[in-house]
């Protein structure tokens, strides 16, 4: 009896031993590990898809006499894209790979793919292979990201920009006056005229052209009429006497101001 019970313990002690230090138990043990990516949804930025992928393996999952292989993919519709893999050796590897403990561990790797037209839809997976002395196992493929943000390309840089038109003039005319008053059929300038409202503020404007360094004065003109009293003949004549004096008074207004002759 006591030797019966010798054998079934010994049996359970190596069934024990096999499924701690199995590498195939690594690949049928994969959904324990913990994969992170950030961003979670990736983001094309200047034709470049950069990520951080973060792995957490738990105690007494990494073999340590095991090497396992990452390969990051980006699965989009009309390929796919894969990056150099990433290598991992348990701790009595003698290799030159990232260790990663019996007792577990993080690692962090940056992933980076080129844009590809299509890649907005899509996603991006990990495919691991673990291997061990002659043997290799593959591990359920990880997904870790969906899709691909390309807001940025909706953007053109050589677009056109309408502009409103502002009303601005690099010139702007403007005019000024001064009126002598007739007495009916009269060519006569009365002196009361040349000192009347109209007149100053004609005088005025003169000189502020003239103070105004922004400003210049490009011509003056003499217009002389009749009212429609009389008959054509009479008011031509009348126009043309009144054309007169008023360049006289014209002379007498602009005297000691430095301003051309005007049309008449």
């Amino acid at each position: 009896m006591k030797k019966t019970l010798k054998i079934f313990a010994a049996a359970l002690i190596g069934m024990a031993a096999v499924a701690c230090s199995s590498a195939e138990k690594m690949a049928e043990l994969a959904d324990n590990v913990v994969v992170k990516c950030d961003p979670a949804v990736l983001e094309c930025v200047a034709g470049n898809i950069d990520a951080t992928v973060t792995v957490t393996y738990p105690d007494k999952y990494f073999h340590p006499k095991a090497i396992l292989e990452v390969t990051p993919v980006l699965v989009y519709e009309g390929g796919e894209a894969k990056m150099t893999p990433f290598m991992y050796q348990g701790e009595k590897v003698k290799d030159n790979y990232k260790v990663v403990a019996k007792a577990g561990g993080t690692v962090t790797e940056k992933v980076h793919f080129n844009y590809v037209e299509g890649m907005e839809q899509s996603h991006l997976e990990l495919r691991g292979i673990v291997k061990y002395k002659a043997k290799s196992y593959k591990l359920p493929v990880k997904k870790v990201a969906d899709g691909v943000n390309t807001t940025y390309m909706l953007v053109k840089g050589a677009g056109q920009v309408p502009y409103k038109a502002d009303g601005y003039q690099a010139v702007l005319q403007q005019t000024a006056e001064g009126q002598i008053l007739y007495k009916i059929n009269s060519a006569d300038v009365q002196s009361k005229q040349l000192k009347g409202q109209s007149i100053k503020d004609f005088q005025s404007a003169l000189d502020e052209i003239k103070a105004n360094e922004r400003k210049t004065l490009v011509g003056t003109e003499v217009v002389a009429y009749a009212s429609p009293d009389g008959g054509e003949k009479l008011n031509n004549t009348l126009s043309e006497k009144r054309s007169k004096s008023a360049d006289k008074a014209w002379n007498k207004v602009m005297k000691g101001k430095d301003v051309a002759d005007p049309e008449v």
